[in-house]
């Protein structure tokens, strides 16, 4: 019973690292305005939605960017700033037309030089998590 209680209490995000279509070595970096480092677009999953759908709407809401889901890029576990657990799925997207951006909100959008945004990210664990996976974005590319 407690495992059970455990994952319905567990929120699912989704996003993607989306590659810049006219140069596939930047990627594009959202700042929120609730914080001074970058991340990528993500978001809560709805009811019925799948993992991909949310990630392609969330980039889409954050950024106007339309893009295709080319890989996968892992997950990460940690809990918020209230103490909740959170999982959350990353795919490596291609945007469709770059020059497409209109961003929600007061978010800034930047198109980052893949080498450059491991300095960009605050947060320890998502700079980790990047510096682990951004081979996939190398292979994806090459």
């Amino acid at each position: 019973v407690f495992k059970y209680m455990d994952k319905i209490m567990i929120t699912k995000k989704s996003g993607c690292v989306v590659i810049s279509k006219d140069d596939y070595n930047k990627v594009m970096l959202l700042y929120r305005n609730d914080n001074d480092g970058a991340t990528f677009p993500k978001g809560h999953l709805e009811v019925g939605e799948t993992l991909e759908d949310c990630a392609l709407r969330e980039v889409y809401e954050e950024t106007g960017l339309k893009v295709k889901i080319i890989g996968d890029f892992g997950f990460m576990e940690y809990k918020d700033s209230l103490g909740k657990d959170v999982i959350t799925t990353y795919f490596i997207a291609l945007s469709l037309d770059d020059s497409k951006i209109n961003p929600e909100n007061d978010y800034e959008l930047e198109w980052c030089d893949i080498d450059s945004i491991k300095d960009k990210i605050i947060y320890e664990n998502l700079r980790n998590f990047f510096c682990k996976n951004v081979s996939k974005l190398k292979n994806v590319i090459i």
